[in-house]
C-alpha cells in the first residue's frame, strides 16, 4: 500500500520532476533551434557552435561570480553575463531570416533572460519569493 502511494506521488508531479530545462518527452536541451522553423544544416551548425562557446563562457563567469564574497564583484559579473547574453542573442538573430527573426524576437519576448528554458511558467517556487503557486511570499 505505501509503495503505491509513493509510486503515485511521483506520476502526479508530472513535468515539475523534470529539469526545466529539458523538453518534456525526452531529456535534451531545448534550444532555439528546436523551436525555430525553417532553419537550414548551415544555420544549426553555426547556431550550435555559437551556444557551445557561449555556455563555456557562461560556464566560467558564473564559476568566477560563485568564487567571491564581494557583492560589488558579483554585480560586475552579473552586468558582463547579462552583457554576454544580449550579445550572443544579437549574432545568433543575425544569422536568421527576416520570418525567423521574428519567432526569435517572439521566444525571447516572452521568456525574458530564461536563457535555454523555454517555458512560460513564471512561478516562484519554494524559497524563491514572489508571486508563485501559493501567492506572494517566500517558499511554504
Amino acid at each position: 500500500m505505501a509503495l503505491m502511494l509513493i509510486s503515485i506521488g511521483g506520476f502526479a508531479q508530472g513535468r515539475r520532476m523534470m529539469p526545466r530545462w529539458t523538453n518534456a518527452t525526452d531529456s535534451t536541451p531545448v534550444t532555439c533551434i528546436n523551436v525555430l522553423t525553417d532553419l537550414t544544416e548551415d544555420q544549426k551548425a553555426k547556431i550550435t557552435e555559437m551556444e557551445a562557446t557561449h555556455q563555456s563562457g557562461m560556464a566560467e563567469l558564473r564559476l568566477k561570480q560563485r568564487s567571491t564574497f564581494d557583492l560589488t564583484e558579483k554585480n560586475k559579473v552579473r552586468e558582463e553575463m547579462i552583457q554576454k547574453v544580449i550579445n550572443h542573442r544579437t549574432e545568433v538573430r543575425n544569422l536568421l531570416t527576416e520570418s525567423q527573426q521574428k519567432q526569435y524576437d517572439m521566444l525571447h519576448a516572452q521568456n525574458g533572460f530564461a536563457g535555454r528554458r523555454f517555458y512560460g511558467n513564471r512561478a516562484g517556487g519554494r524559497w524563491q519569493g514572489g508571486y508563485g503557486r501559493r501567492g506572494y511570499g517566500g517558499g511554504w
